[in-house]
């Protein structure tokens, strides 16, 4: 019976988030997403197992015809142990590659240290050839709590190992955000009132440091990604993979 409750209430939670926050809810008029919540509410109710459950919750947010927003499946994963050293390690290869590794993203509770021993990097930047940062984590880390998730983006920004990485000018992304000012009313005039908000992205100024290195950023599924990846990946200084270690890109 708790876990049909929990089931229900994780339902209605995510529901809920989609309502508010999803983009295609400001504009399309077509999605009844009411109706999409009370369609597989029996369904949910009397899933036999994660699987049965996991079908339900995939059939409501099928209502939006988004492949982005859906259902991410467990899978295993072959992470290694995290090293007795508090991450992020720093190793080097025979070809003169850092390997920056941050998988326990526990150790992100100290975003400062974190960041700290990022900066720290940059002393090995002229002697390396290549830098590799392994960033794959496991699936517990894609069920954190809300106010875990982004530390170590602030860690990555709060090192500036970026500007140290790169000799032209870089911009990180913008951002498209859904804000609410107060609920929608069910009738009636309000001074409430919904919209979208749009950020800039971050400039990244080169440092007179800076070098010109092969980069890797290793990720899985569940990995935390820097937007300053996105951004040496758009200017062709970086390389993103998924899983399997590849060859340093020339």
């Amino acid at each position: 019976m708790n876990q049909r409750v929990d089931r229900l209430i994780a339902l209605c939670k995510l529901w809920s988030a989609v309502k508010y926050f999803h983009p295609y809810r400001a504009y399309r008029q077509d999605i009844d997403w009411d109706a999409a919540l009370v369609a597989v509410i029996p369904k949910v109710g009397t899933a036999q197992n994660a699987g049965e459950y996991a079908t339900a919750v995939q059939e409501m947010l099928a209502a939006l015809g988004d492949s982005v927003t859906r259902v991410m499946p467990q899978k295993t994963t072959d992470i290694p142990a995290p090293e007795h050293e508090p991450q992020p390690t720093v190793t080097h290869t025979a070809e003169g590659v850092l390997i920056v590794t941050l998988q326990d993203y526990r150790a992100l509770a100290d975003w400062y240290a974190v960041s700290q021993k990022i900066a720290a990097i940059r002393s090995e930047l002229p002697q390396a050839s290549g830098i590799l940062f392994d960033f794959r984590t496991n699936p517990s880390a894609a069920a954190a709590p809300a106010h875990e998730r982004g530390r170590l983006c602030l860690a990555f920004q709060m090192s500036d190992i970026t500007a140290a990485l790169t000799t032209q000018p870089l911009v990180t992304a913008g951002e498209r955000s859904r804000m609410h000012i107060g609920l929608v009313p069910q009738r009636g005039a309000t001074f409430y009132s919904s919209s979208f908000r749009a950020s800039d992205g971050r400039w990244i100024t080169p440092s007179p440091d800076a070098h010109n290195l092969p980069i890797v950023f290793l990720i899985n599924e569940w990995s935390e990604l820097p937007p300053d990846a996105y951004a040496l990946q758009i200017a062709g200084k970086a390389l993103l993979s998924p899983k399997e270690k590849p060859a340093m890109p020339a």
